[in-house]
């Protein structure tokens, strides 16, 4: 649509077909690092288990300073007000050891709510 000229309401409006579209929430997903991951892959169990440690803790920190500096309930007409989520986030987390492929991968998935 925007290819062809059209303005950007105009594709979005083509894009949604007619529907409203609200997201109820988003997927991230936290591998490590590859020169990190390759430790994890080769290394000995002492390592693995030290990798997998520091990888969950960089996920909480991270999940922390989410819900302590970017979280935000927005109401009011236009949105005008904002307030912290009360109570915290709503999030679900899965962790994978391998990627679709089949090839070792340690990551993990966060699901997080953004409804307030």
């Amino acid at each position: 649509m925007l290819a062809a000229g059209g303005s950007p309401e105009q594709a979005f409006k083509a894009g949604a077909l007619g529907r409203r579209v609200t997201v109820t929430g988003v997927d991230f997903v936290f591998p490590p690092q590859p020169t990190i991951y390759l430790l994890w892959v080769f290394g000995v169990e002492e390592t693995r288990r030290v990798i997998e440690a520091a990888h969950e803790y960089a996920i909480e920190r991270l999940l922390e300073w989410i819900e302590d500096e970017v979280a935000v309930i927005r109401y009011g007409k236009d949105g005008i007000y904002q307030v912290r989520p009360p109570g915290g986030l709503v999030a679900t987390r899965f962790r994978h050891y391998e990627a679709r492929s089949g090839r070792l991968l340690l990551h993990d998935h966060l699901l997080l709510s953004v409804k307030g």
